[in-house]
């Protein structure tokens, strides 16, 4: 038999083009292509041949793939690109086996070949794999098969698989024994199973019908009685708690002791604290708090009488946040809360229905501001050990922009809320900006930070065709809403965004999902708004920065905002609007704040106070009692604190998902700042030499603004 000509490489990208995009294995799909080509199933190939087949044919989609994305998935691109390589040959040739080994095998008809695998008969199937059984081991055959079955997400395959060929034979050869006999199964504990019931949104029924179908299935009961939960829940709640018809609340000096005390007997605080504590007599530890308030709309009224339609609908809740406990005796980290900004871990004080007004913030913030000032420190005794003593340190900065401005007596949306500073004296880079006296202690919030920045720049675009900052006249007013139309059309194209579109809910789709990848396509954004790219990727950085929870800088923190605010009032596209109060407050007062801020202020967020407004709707819908207004209040306050008892909340990470990888171009994700903005001088650390050995021991505690050491380790972007 004469030997073949090489094949041309277009000849194989004819082949695999209209399969680009589908859930084919294209390596198969060439190796299947090249055969047929060189009529290789007359003959079977060597195992040197089949191996030399196979890496040029992974070769081969590996340039194309790389050249196909460089070319924007445009074959027209593609071709001038590659066109000297196409014209090229395939670098591979066959070379038979010797004739006297080689077995003749009667070729497959071409309609064969073009059947499913799974639709073929039985002799078609033993052919197709007869050269996979010759060239392979039965072991690897069967590892592959596992590899390809996890990759479809086919769990239960991959674990029969696995037990009946890769595991050991047992010493039983009973067929009759129930193969339960054989798997040791764990009890779930009280704390763990009240976990999965409270987290995955389920009700006393289901949780119930889970335990029957589980001891039905022979699992035993691996559930404990819904009699144990409710006995755990009673662990869960405060001591002293109110209700009555309209709000509840529970007093702050027990929540604080309650948090504490549950914390600190958890088994891995507890070891820890012994550990770090040997040769001390008394144990002083100062416990960081953050605490707010926020107000939240769209509940659905019930027909319950007694109470206002219209406050039936709103919600004022304030919350409090666990981040730390720190050791001002050896100057160590106790414990370090890992849902920081979780809405899990948000403990309520006091839900209400009513409106949010400025006399009902300002009423809620001067109770909580009293109870502070009234709070006693937490005694706690060891058995033969130390006495512990724990102080409360809280910070309000669970606000956002709404909230501060009552708290600091801003009277217009319009002023900078550190400064009082008008539209006017925005619209300058310089100025007399101070700030007043207490208003640096309420963080930079953030959530809402980025969110007011995306709008900031779209009302930006909105004004570009008249240049002015409100639209006042009949034309302009005509301009800025074609200008709006055009944006939105273009984000929707563009970026699939949905942008200033009303939720039915209420408010816009204007989310903190929706500015992040917005910021994260900062050339698209700048392609559709016409705003420069340089200030739209400063803005995006300043925000990544105080959301990641490291302990930024603040000298390069207040050099990169002045560095922004500099490219702001030099491009012309922009300057003409001015700053917002939002923008004014970062990039002029930021560094102050920082400066100021106990723990780094990512870790200070305002998201575990946002997050919870949902939570409180589907807690009111599905799992308060709605007999009077009083059992709904008493149920959705117990189920909120149930939910973010320390002990509880400290089980929800062992049922997340494991080994979740972040997307290579995830849209969600901004630039990283934090290697250029972060503080990378340590100020001071305790050295654990004697310990270094334990790793839950090595972590990197520095030392904060009070002398107190802090964990970075958690709280990494």
């Amino acid at each position: 038999m004469e030997t073949p000509q090489k094949l041309k490489n277009f000849m194989l990208w004819e082949e695999i083009k209209p399969h680009i995009g589908k859930k084919l294995d294209l390596t198969d799909l060439l190796r299947n292509f090249v055969i047929a080509q060189f009529h290789l199933y007359q003959k079977p190939i060597t195992k040197d041949d089949s191996k030399q087949l196979s890496q040029c044919a992974k070769k081969y989609l590996k340039y194309v793939k790389k050249q196909y994305i460089a070319s924007a998935y445009k074959e027209e691109e593609f071709k001038r690109r590659c066109n000297q390589f196409l014209a090229s040959d395939f670098p591979y040739l066959p070379k038979y086996a010797n004739s006297d080994i080689a077995k003749e095998v009667k070729p497959l008809s071409p309609f064969a070949k073009l059947l499913p695998y799974r639709e073929k008969k039985e002799r078609a199937k033993r052919l197709e794999t007869a050269k996979i059984r010759q060239e392979n081991d039965s072991d690897a055959i069967v590892q592959s098969s596992i590899q390809i079955l996890k990759g479809q997400g086919k769990k239960a395959a991959v674990e029969a698989i696995e037990n009946t060929f890769l595991e050991a034979p047992t010493q039983s050869t009973s067929k009759d024994k129930n193969h339960m006999d054989n798997i040791s199964i764990r009890e779930t504990t009280p704390e763990e199973a009240l976990c999965i019931l409270l987290n995955n949104n389920m009700t006393v029924e289901t949780y119930k019908t889970l335990r029957r179908h589980a001891i039905g299935k022979g699992a035993g009961k691996i559930y404990p009685s819904y009699h144990n939960l409710l006995n755990e829940k009673k662990k869960c709640t405060p001591t002293n708690l109110h209700v009555n018809p309209t709000e509840s609340w529970v007093d702050l000096q027990d929540l604080l002791d309650h948090t504490t005390s549950r914390t600190l007997n958890m088994d891995s605080v507890y070891k820890k604290l012994i550990e770090k504590h040997n040769d001390c007599n008394d144990i002083q530890l100062v416990h960081y708090v953050k605490w707010g308030i926020d107000g939240a709309g769209s509940f659905f009224p019930y027909n319950q009488g007694g109470m206002d339609t219209i406050h039936s609908q709103h919600l004022l809740a304030s919350h409090l946040v666990s981040l730390q406990i720190s050791s001002l005796t050896t100057l160590c980290t106790v414990f370090t809360s890992e849902n920081v900004n979780s809405a899990l871990a948000c403990r309520p004080i006091r839900l209400s229905f009513e409106k949010e007004t400025e006399e009902s913030v300002m009423k809620e913030y001067n109770r909580i501001v009293t109870e502070i000032n009234s709070l006693q420190s937490f005694k706690m005794e060891i058995p033969d050990g130390p006495r512990v003593v724990i102080q409360y340190k809280l910070l309000c900065t669970m606000i956002d922009g709404k909230t501060l401005n009552f708290l600091v007596n801003n009277k217009s949306s319009r002023s900078c809320p550190i400064c009082l500073a008008g539209p006017k004296a925005l619209s300058k880079r310089s100025g007399s900006f101070d700030p007043l006296p207490g208003t640096l202690i309420f963080g930079v919030s953030p959530l809402h930070w980025g969110m007011r920045i995306f709008e900031f720049l779209l009302h930006i675009s909105y004004n570009s065709d008249f240049r002015k900052a409100e639209a006042r006249s009949s034309e302009e007013k005509a301009l800025k809403k074609t200008r709006q139309e055009e944006v939105r059309k273009k984000f929707l194209d563009k970026l699939s965004l949905r942008i200033d579109t009303p939720c039915s809910r209420g408010g816009n789709c204007n989310s903190g999902n929706v500015a992040r990848r917005a910021f994260a396509n900062a050339g698209t954004f700048s392609e559709i708004t016409g705003i420069p790219i340089s200030v739209i990727e400063g803005f995006g950085v300043l925000w990544s920065a105080i959301r990641s929870g490291q302990r930024l800088d603040d000298e390069k923190f207040e050099a990169k905002c002045n560095s922004v605010l500099d490219t702001f009032f030099a491009s012309p596209e922009v300057n003409w609007y001015g700053l917002s109060p939002s923008a004014h407050k970062l990039l002029v007062h930021g560094a102050d704040i920082i400066r100021h801020s106990i723990l780094p202020v990512g870790i200070l967020a305002e998201d575990p106070a946002e997050g919870s407004n949902k939570l409180h709707r589907i807690h009111r819908q599905n799992h308060t009692r709605k007999i009077s207004h009083e059992t709904t209040m008493d149920d959705l306050i117990s189920r909120k604190l149930h939910q973010s008892d320390p002990i509880v909340l400290s089980h929800h990470r062992s049922f997340k998902k494991k080994n979740r990888r972040p997307k290579v171009n995830d849209p969600f994700m901004l630039p990283d700042p934090v290697d250029l903005l972060k503080r990378t001088v340590s100020l001071g650390m305790k050295s654990d030499t004697d310990e270094s050995s334990d790793d839950e021991d090595d972590e990197l505690e520095q030392i904060n603004c009070d002398g107190i050491p802090y964990s970075n380790t958690l709280f990494e972007l």
